[in-house]
């Protein structure tokens, strides 16, 4: 996406907060009718692509379906101040204009400077939901590069341009809804790897020796890389910045045949189990009736999905018989 100085929304987004002396960090919900709300929810639910991973050697996923339940914009003075000084940094180094990336990165540029081009971009970066709140208090630390999955390209902080493919690295709370981080990223001047750098520290040194380029971008496979999407990896907590907002998505993979999840049902059972069940109620000689539901491939007992609901991530869906008594009847498999 180039910049577009006449979008109101992205100028919105591309402004920061003022904070007195006296701010505390804090999280506030933004409203559906916002249009801010709008415009990150469209982005982050069109998206979507076929991934690998998130571990090597694992097979293609199917594109997710993600569905933004919730969107919290978060404010952090010391964040934005450290992130701030890193920009000044860059500009003190690089000078106040940059070779542009916008028309080479598909992600919403931001300015945090009138005037300078420091290749400022919201990207995204997913981690497990129990995680996210340390990292809007603290902020994405490099140094845990590597802790959950691999890492490729180093000891950096690994950002995405698609929500789908954060979405791999994300795991679920207790009622299935995963999380992803819409962070302000300063690329600076990038250096552009086409192999993998799995023991750097920092990017490679500039060709005139002013020190390390500011960040890493990883090529493409069709731009003769190794990484199928773009992956864009910096390499300095004060480089990023959890700036617009937290997402929480409820990720459902359909069924290739289904336009849309079925409803669940009130008495889900595992296929493999309703002929056993269907016997062991005639030998009973009890009524019973069979209805058509949707349950999934995976199921956990019934008294796991009583006290926690299945992620509806694991699985897909498919129709199957569930066995249930009719009422005034006593059957010990339902």
């Amino acid at each position: 996406m180039s910049a577009d100085a006449s979008c109101p929304v992205r100028a919105l987004l591309s402004r920061l907060p003022h904070y007195s002396q006296y701010s505390q960090a804090r999280q506030e919900p933004l409203r559906p009718n916002d249009p801010v709300y709008a415009h990150l929810e469209r982005g982050f639910v069109q998206r979507v692509t076929r991934h690998r991973g998130p571990k090597q050697g694992d097979p293609h996923r199917e594109a997710p379906k993600l569905k933004v339940v919730r969107i919290e914009q978060i404010f952090s003075k010391r964040l934005q101040d450290k992130y701030l000084a890193a920009v000044q940094d860059e500009i003190g180094l690089c000078g106040s204009q940059l070779a542009s990336l916008g028309d080479t990165i598909d992600a919403i540029p931001v300015r945090s400077f009138e005037g300078t081009n420091m290749n400022e971009f919201l990207l995204y970066h997913g981690a497990p939901t129990g995680l996210i709140p340390r990292l809007v208090l603290q902020g994405l630390d490099p140094r845990n590069a590597g802790t959950h999955f691999g890492k490729l390209f180093g000891a950096g902080t690994y950002l995405a341009s698609h929500s789908s493919k954060s979405d791999i690295y994300t795991k679920p709370n207790e009622h299935g809804e995963r999380c992803a981080l819409v962070v302000r990223a300063c690329l600076g001047e990038p250096h552009t790897a086409k192999t993998p750098m799995r023991e750097a520290l920092r990017p490679p040194e500039r060709p005139d020796k002013r020190g390390p380029l500011s960040s890493v971008m990883a090529a493409t496979v069709n731009q003769g890389g190794c990484v199928e999407h773009p992956e864009f990896i910096v390499y300095k907590d004060s480089q990023t910045l959890p700036q617009v907002s937290r997402h929480r998505t409820r990720h459902r993979r359909l069924h290739p045949s289904l336009s849309a999840p079925p409803p669940a049902p009130h008495c889900s059972l595992p296929s493999t189990t309703v002929t056993r069940r269907i016997a062991n109620a005639r030998t009973a000689g009890a009524r019973f009736r069979i209805s058509t539901s949707w349950s999934r491939t995976r199921m956990a007992t019934r008294s796991t999905l009583s006290a926690k609901r299945a992620p509806l991530w694991e699985s897909s869906w498919r129709p199957t018989v569930a066995v249930c008594p009719r009422a005034g009847t006593t059957s010990a498999s339902c």
